[in-house]
């Protein structure tokens, strides 16, 4: 699991990086909204099929450790 979240994160870096070159006001409003609790982390890599499955994984995991 931690693997497909690694890669998922990973495949995402250069998209990333090129959307924040280009729009730099994108990167301050997707920070503040992150910091604020508006919107996830895992909501700006997880744009695709693959990683959508292994945030779900990831999250799935995480919240049922939080419960014991």
């Amino acid at each position: 699991m931690i693997a497909d979240v690694r890669t998922c994160a990973e495949a995402s870096l250069p998209g990333l990086a090129k959307r924040a070159t280009a729009e730099p006001l994108w990167v301050v409003t997707t920070a503040l909204n992150v910091w604020t609790g508006q919107t996830q982390s895992e909501s700006i890599i997880g744009n695709t099929p693959q990683c959508d499955a292994a945030l779900k994984s990831a999250r799935v995991y995480l919240e049922s450790r939080g419960r014991e």
